[in-house]
């Protein structure tokens, strides 16, 4: 079992760069975001089988690939955070139109340089898609986790996201949706929104 920053994918045996090998340019250690990562993702309990597979390979992108939290690479993929976010009554849950996929999913997106934990990148994500105010009444925590396919575009090839699903609450339902997104609205919470 994988547990500490030796035992993570170097790019060669005699690597002795601490954390240039995982994303080129994060201002922090992306050490200790993936090992973050690594820690949540065990510890989650999966909720079908498919969950169960997907909480597998996510472990393997975090323990194995040389960058698992670049955008750039595109094999086997990258990781992604995004957010399931409740509205104040906790009937709803908010979702975006993505421009470029042209669907409506949760709000999420890549880990940039600044953040410093998965939920970062989840909560400001959600934040920059949508301009929903967050709440700490109900601590966020890891929902699920879910991989999926992102088809080709001009600029990248088809991949793979591992997303980290975190559960947020609203503390209003006003939106202000950010130019990444055609829209974002409010919708009953149905558990198959997220299979």
């Amino acid at each position: 079992m994988v547990t500490g920053q030796d035992e993570l994918y170097k790019c060669s045996p005699d690597c002795t760069m601490r954390a240039g090998c995982y994303i080129t340019g994060m201002k922090r250690d992306p050490v200790e975001f993936i090992l973050q990562a690594i820690d949540l993702v065990k510890e989650l309990i999966p909720s079908c089988k498919r969950e169960s597979a997907d909480r597998r390979k996510t472990l393997r992108l975090l323990r194995r690939t040389a960058r698992p939290l670049s955008r750039d690479q595109f094999e086997p993929g990258h990781l992604t955070a995004s957010g399931i976010v409740f509205s104040p009554d906790h009937q709803d849950v908010l979702l975006v139109h993505h421009r470029r996929l042209d669907r409506w999913l949760q709000p999420g997106g890549h880990v940039e340089e600044d953040d410093e934990s998965p939920l970062a990148t989840a909560r400001r994500e959600v934040i920059e898609e949508t301009g929903v105010t967050l709440t700490e009444d109900h601590p966020p925590f890891l929902y699920g986790v879910h991989i999926h396919v992102i088809p080709a575009s001009e600029l990248e090839p088809e991949h793979l996201h591992y997303d980290m699903m975190f559960e947020f609450h609203a503390a209003d339902t006003l939106l202000e949706p950010g130019a990444e997104v055609v829209d974002a609205k409010w919708t009953r919470f149905e558990c198959s929104l997220f299979a």
